[in-house]
Order: structure tokens, then C-alpha cells, then sequence
């Protein structure tokens, strides 16, 4: 047992304390034993892997200081248990955002274990979340978990079964968060055979199970369903919601023409505010290189396909009033059972682009010279409608050498600089002017840092002619 209450059989939920409890786990188990893990928290996913938080949990190296799935599949996959069970009250569709990756990251994968004997039942699907009760201090998922295991799910046999308790859980969590308007359906996969008993029917003493546990046992689901003498209670509650709305009010917009005649304003001074910026620079630079600017669609700014992957993967996809563009990919069958070829179709993420009729969003700002074989750098900067206001986002890019001595922007170089909201009472846009004061600063010093860098790479395979041996 992991917990922070004061239990005094759990240890600290720390990352290295529950893989170490894993591995001992699976490592011990043998074929006359079955194993199980539970995990009640937070949870993440990019493209290599899904993830359980713990404490440690950092978004710039979450695998690192999270629980990978894969590593609890390949500790259950090699351990000797004849049963292998893992129920998960986390949501699996909070991501940490993860710079040009795929936006469908196979999760089933992540939580399945391969080979005989196993199950996983997760408490939610896949884009959906996994609520919590604050009176009980559990997820919904846990509560009816706990409750079919105490009983509630019972056979008639007078044992609570794997297939029993799954069925009664998914039906009560359905119906408890159907209820409260908070859709959540949770997910059973598994390989058995015959009926795997949990446990049978007895009442443990209170003092062996753990507070949180007892008050479980001692809610009835009923107590947790809306009811007419709840409603002042329920009142209160969006009283409370409403005076303490975490939302500025100043983010919001007034009305979706002021919000389409404030972001396209803004753009028009960034460009203007670039382009006498430019007038300047364009001395100091004179005969080491040039800075171009210029206003354009962000379907046209470079690496379109990499922002759309971006954005698909943040917290910011169902808000931006962007189109994310697909195209129909034809795939052969590899299978070497087939003579004839079978193919099929899916959509593939091909871009993203200004919902029709909508302003042009972006201002460029592109650095190169004549210099042969030389990078050429950009930055991108957006103001994007959202469905409340508008976006500030700003990215960088740069080439890299490719066929002919042609240069072709690198999908590896975006960098997402800058992405808020802009304030309405901001009317003549000085915020986000003031965040571009050291933006043509930034540009030369990137520039810098690319050249050097090109210069490095080209050194090291051998373009001024010394030896590689």
C-alpha cells in the first residue's frame, strides 16, 4: 500500500518506492499466485507511452519521473504470476504536450499486457475524464470498485468474480456520473479463462481496512445521487463556482465581431511594428544578411503539419477556432498470409489552417545570407481566434541542408517560444507589442546559434577536407 493518510501498513507514493514494489512483486509471484495493481491519481500520454504521475511528475521529462506503462507490462509480462490484474482510476486523456508527434497515440496498447492470463479495467475511456466525489474523497470509479469487491457485486454463489465485479462497476460508474451529467464509462480488457474469484462475501473488521475504505462501505450508492433535499446544497455549490471562477473576465470577449476586429488589428500593428523594426536592422545587417517580414495564413507559414501536430497534442485543441486538415492515406496489407495485396484507408493529420472567412493570423520574420550553405531561420508569430478570445502564439524554426544545396525547413527545429491568452482591456495591444521588443534580438542570436551549428555538422563530416579516420 502507497498512500500520503496515515495508515500505518503504507509507504510513501514516491515513483522509485512503486516501481521497485512492482518489479519485487512480479519478480516473487509464481504460478500458483495471481498479482494485482491499483492505481487511483493522475495520469498522461504521448506517442512512445502512457503514463502514471507521482509527486516527482515533470512535464519536460515525464517519462522520467512518472510510471511508463510499458514498464509495468514488461514486469507483469516476465513474471511467473498465473494472473496478472491492474484497475486504474486515472484519466487517460490529460496529455503533456510533446512537440511534433503523432496526435493518435495507440493507448489500448500502452495498457494491455501480452500473453495468458491477464486483465485491465481502466476508469474511464480514452477522451473522456475520471470524476472525483469530494464528500468521500474518491474517484466514482474507486467507490464502486470498493463497493463491489465489499459485496455488492456478489454472485449468487456468494462470491464476487473478475467478470462480476467489472460489470458491476462499469454499470454503477456509468449510472452515478450519467446522473451528474459527467459522462464516464470505464473500460474492461482481458484473457481468462473460467471464473477468477476476488473475493467471498464476509464483513472485514473496520479496523483492519483503512478510513477511506470504511466510509465507502457505509455510503450507499443512493446517498451519492442528486436528490430534491441536496438542491440548496447544490445551489450553494454553484454559488460558490460563480464568485470564485478562476477565469479573468478581461480574456473574454465581448463579441465574436470585436474578437475578429481585435486579433485582426493586432496582426496588422505586429506587421507594421516588424516591419519598421526591419528598417533598422536592416543597416547593422547590411552585407552579413537580411531579414525579411511579411503577413501571411498560417496554413502558409512553415511547418504547418508540425504546429497542427503540436496544437492537436496541447491543452489548447478544443479551444482554438483553427482547422485541422486530414488526407486520406491507402496502406497495403503486410500480412504474408495474403497472395493478393488487401489495402485500406485511413486519415492521417495533414495541416492546419484559418477557419474560412477568418483573418489572415500570422507575421513572419525570416534571416538568411547569401553565405552558401547556410541556414535559413524564422519566426512565426499568430494571434489565433479561440472560442472565448484570442491566442498570442510564437514558434521558431530554421533549415537544413537537404539534396541539391536546397534548404528545407526542419521538422526537428520548431519550438513553440510563446502561447496565452491576450487580455480585451488591452485595447491598443501594448502587452503583446511589449513581449516583441527583443524579438529581432532573438532572431540574430538564433541565426547565430544555427550557423554555428551548421558549420559544426559540416566539419564533422568532412566537408573541408580532412580526415574522418
Amino acid at each position: 500500500m502507497f498512500s500520503d493518510g496515515t495508515h500505518k501498513a503504507a509507504q510513501k507514493p514516491l515513483r522509485s518506492n512503486i516501481l521497485a514494489a512492482i518489479s519485487d512483486m512480479s519478480t516473487h509471484a509464481t504460478e500458483d499466485d495471481s498479482i494485482l495493481f491499483f492505481f487511483a491519481g493522475h495520469g498522461t500520454r504521448d506517442t512512445k507511452d502512457s503514463y502514471l504521475l507521482t509527486q516527482e511528475f515533470r512535464t519536460a521529462i515525464v517519462a522520467e519521473t512518472s510510471i511508463p506503462m510499458n514498464t509495468i507490462n514488461e514486469q507483469f509480462h516476465t513474471s511467473d504470476a498465473r494472473y496478472r490484474m491492474r484497475f486504474f482510476d486515472a484519466c487517460h486523456s490529460g496529455r503533456a504536450g510533446v512537440r511534433g508527434t503523432p496526435p493518435h497515440p495507440d493507448i489500448k496498447k500502452h495498457f494491455l499486457v501480452e500473453g495468458e492470463g491477464w486483465t485491465t479495467l481502466s476508469a474511464c475511456k480514452e477522451d473522456q475524464y475520471a470524476h472525483e466525489d469530494v464528500e468521500l474523497g474518491h474517484g466514482i470509479f474507486s467507490y464502486c470498485l470498493v463497493k463491489g469487491l465489499s459485496g455488492d457485486a456478489v454472485t449468487a454463489e456468494q462470491e464476487v468474480t473478475l467478470d462480476s465485479l467489472a460489470m458491476y462497476t462499469i454499470t454503477k460508474t456509468s449510472e452515478i456520473t450519467k446522473e451528474r451529467g459527467l459522462p464516464q464509462t470505464p473500460v474492461f480488457d482481458s484473457y481468462h479463462t473460467g471464473a477468477l474469484v476476488l473475493a467471498t462475501v464476509r464483513a472485514p473488521s473496520p479496523t483492519q481496512i483503512p478510513l477511506a475504505l470504511v466510509k465507502v462501505q457505509e455510503t450507499a450508492i443512493n446517498q451519492l445521487k442528486p436528490s430534491p433535499e441536496k438542491i440548496p446544497q447544490l445551489v450553494a455549490d454553484i454559488r460558490s463556482v460563480l464568485q470564485n471562477q478562476p477565469e479573468q473576465q478581461d480574456y473574454i470577449a465581448p463579441s465574436q465581431e470585436e474578437k475578429f476586429a481585435f486579433g485582426n488589428g493586432l496582426v496588422q500593428k505586429i506587421h507594421y511594428w516588424c516591419q519598421e523594426q526591419e528598417g533598422q536592422y536592416r543597416k547593422q545587417l547590411q552585407g552579413v544578411a537580411t531579414i525579411s517580414v511579411k503577413r501571411l495564413a498560417i496554413q502558409t507559414c512553415p511547418l504547418n503539419l508540425q504546429l497542427a501536430k503540436y496544437i492537436q497534442n496541447s491543452p489548447i485543441k478544443q479551444a482554438v477556432e483553427l482547422t485541422l486538415k486530414y488526407r486520406t492515406e491507402t496502406v497495403a496489407s503486410k500480412s504474408w498470409l495474403t497472395i493478393i495485396p488487401s489495402y485500406s484507408t485511413h486519415e492521417v493529420l495533414d495541416g492546419i489552417s484559418e477557419v474560412g472567412g477568418y483573418y489572415e493570423s500570422s507575421v513572419m520574420l525570416t534571416i538568411r545570407t547569401q553565405e552558401q550553405l547556410l541556414p535559413v531561420c524564422g519566426i512565426v508569430i499568430a494571434i489565433i481566434p479561440a472560442t472565448f478570445g484570442l491566442y498570442l502564439l510564437r514558434y521558431t524554426c530554421s533549415t537544413q541542408l537537404g539534396p541539391g544545396q536546397k534548404e528545407h525547413w526542419d521538422p526537428n527545429t520548431l519550438s513553440v517560444r510563446t502561447l496565452h491568452a491576450l487580455p480585451f482591456t488591452d485595447k491598443e495591444g501594448i502587452q503583446a507589442l511589449k513581449e516583441l521588443q527583443d524579438l529581432f534580438p532573438q532572431l540574430v542570436s538564433f541565426f547565430s546559434e544555427s550557423c554555428m551549428a551548421r558549420k559544426t555538422y559540416m566539419q564533422s563530416i568532412g566537408a573541408s577536407g580532412q580526415s574522418l579516420l
